[in-house]
């Protein structure tokens, strides 16, 4: 009875929450994007629509039969498929911000000799 119980608990879990959630971190992947209810709200949506569309997508379009084993494969899939993206995602961004930093830092020493040498050359040019 309890182990039971457990057993549907979780499986509404992996079916209502964490593909949508996992989801939701793909959309959106900092956590500065959506706030922490929004979040919610979405990845039981997404989470719904995302299962749907998977399994009737495994169903019709690849033909395999719908089995519980199946239906958990393919619900896994979607999760560890939307946290690859989330990751790649993340992955870019930091690539980015950290290529734009070592830009800023090369142009801000470049802006720096460069007054420098004004400097220099109007000190060399002030001598009598």
């Amino acid at each position: 009875m309890i182990l039971e119980s457990l057993r549907i608990i979780a499986g509404l879990i992996l079916i209502l929450f964490i593909p949508g959630y996992a989801l939701t971190w793909a959309f959106y992947p900092r956590k500065q994007d959506i706030d922490y209810g929004e979040r919610i709200a979405l990845s039981f949506a997404l989470s719904i629509s995302g299962v749907m569309l998977s399994v009737l997508f495994v169903d019709l379009a690849l033909g395999i039969d719908t089995t519980p084993i199946n239906i958990l494969l393919t619900i896994l899939g979607l999760t560890f498929a939307a946290i690859l993206t989330w990751r790649i995602h993340l992955y870019i961004i930091n690539k980015e911000i950290k290529q734009r930093a070592i830009k800023a830092i090369f142009t801000f020493i470049k802006v720096c000799k460069e007054r420098i040498n004004k400097i220099r050359s109007a000190r060399i040019y002030a001598r009598p």
